[in-house]
């Protein structure tokens, strides 16, 4: 958008809220991914504002349903609109380039800590079967929590990260529903870090020591790849398993 006009932008933006909160995942993600663009790469401050109403109204919904062990006593509709709200914050999570530092708050840690929770919201016992319906909402709160390691790498290398990563690869579901959701996030994560990195011509055009030392951190490669390498054991183990995925 060249010579963007902030007030029209703030106008269309009230458009894609009110998307953001009545349409379908892949209009509403669309949407969502619009506002990134105009309150990050735009630097429209209002719509930043926008941004974070609809994260905390999110989280704020969510937060009711933490006590939960089960969603089978949900109706249908409430359970798609938990799925909608894991799958717009980690959106946000990932596409919105200024999250914290323009809000002045810690949304990617508010917004990981509800992802963990729904990722481990059904730990069934031994031989018991999980109901569809939560293993879609677990599915999606890995989906979101991948989302959150987009944007901050760092946060997989918590303990509790490791744990639901290590969980999901093992996770006992017939279907192998689980271990493709964990799957699907490595290869999320590795492809839009493999688009960070630069080419020698563009690092050569970084002016100073310290421009190019804030690119380096950016891209977060040897983190990601330490990482991974944890999992490697496990994710083979899932190739070369006939009876899984």
């Amino acid at each position: 958008v060249e010579n963007p006009n902030n007030a029209k932008l703030v106008r269309l933006s009230g458009d894609l809220e009110r998307l953001v909160y009545t349409q379908m995942p892949h209009v509403m993600n669309k949407a969502i991914e619009c506002l990134c663009v105009f309150g990050g790469e735009l630097g429209v401050v209002a719509v930043n504002d926008i941004l974070e109403r609809i994260v905390q109204k999110f989280l704020k919904f969510l937060r009711k349903f933490r006590i939960l062990r089960t969603f089978t006593d949900q109706k249908p509709r409430v359970r798609f609109s938990i799925e909608r709200a894991l799958i717009a914050l980690g959106t946000i999570c990932q596409y919105h380039i200024c999250i914290d530092s323009v809000t002045g708050t810690n949304t990617v840690k508010q917004v990981y800590e509800i992802a963990y929770h729904f990722s481990n919201a059904y730990k069934p016992k031994a031989g018991e079967r999980i109901p569809d319906c939560d293993l879609s909402i677990r599915g999606k709160g890995i989906r979101c929590l991948g989302s959150v390691f987009v944007r901050n790498p760092a946060l997989m290398l918590q303990e509790s990260s490791q744990l639901v990563i290590t969980d999901s690869l093992k996770s006992a579901d017939s279907e192998g529903l689980i271990q493709v959701q964990i799957l699907t996030v490595f290869v999320e994560i590795l492809t839009a870090h493999e688009k960070g990195f630069e080419s020698k011509e563009d690092l050569e055009k970084r002016t100073t020591i310290s421009q190019r030392v804030q690119g380096d951190k950016e891209i977060g490669a040897g983190m990601i790849g330490g990482i991974t390498q944890l999992v490697t054991e496990d994710v083979l183990a899932l190739l070369f398993n006939k009876h899984k995925l």
